[in-house]
């Protein structure tokens, strides 16, 4: 029933999208139109490039102005030094476009030595070897 709900509304949220960008794309076409009786062709894409910035700014300044950040919670003074772990995961919350392209140049060196792929998935798939 959820999913069903969370389908439907991204359906609509799709739909609403789709009618909004058909929308701007007529008005840049009749402003373009309408700009080429005044200035050459190319002041004419530019004065649209314009518009069609404006109107993205403005629908990003209504999103940015209806996003409601949660609100940090003040740290306990009696912590633990944080673990090499929660320091990576600190990292990565922090910095996730550094992540990803930390795990793309990962994949990329990944995919120019693929026996480092094999020694390493050996590494956690071989079973336990008895130490004495």
């Amino acid at each position: 029933m959820i999913l069903r709900r969370a389908l439907a509304l991204g359906a609509a949220l799709a739909a609403l999208m789709a009618a909004a960008a058909c929308a701007i794309v007529a008005l840049c076409f009749t402003a373009y139109t309408l700009l080429l009786m005044i200035v050459p062709p190319a002041g004419a894409g530019a004065i649209v490039f314009g518009i069609a910035a404006v109107i993205a700014a403005i629908a990003a300044l209504i999103a940015l102005s209806s996003l409601k950040l949660p609100k940090r919670q003040p740290l306990p003074k009696n912590l633990p030094p944080p673990t090499l772990a929660d320091q990576a995961l600190g990292l990565i919350r922090g910095h996730p476009l550094v992540t990803t392209g930390v795990a793309l140049a990962a994949g990329v060196a990944a995919f120019a030595n693929p026996a480092l792929v094999t020694a390493v998935l050996r590494a956690f798939t071989s079973p336990p070897r008895n130490r004495p």
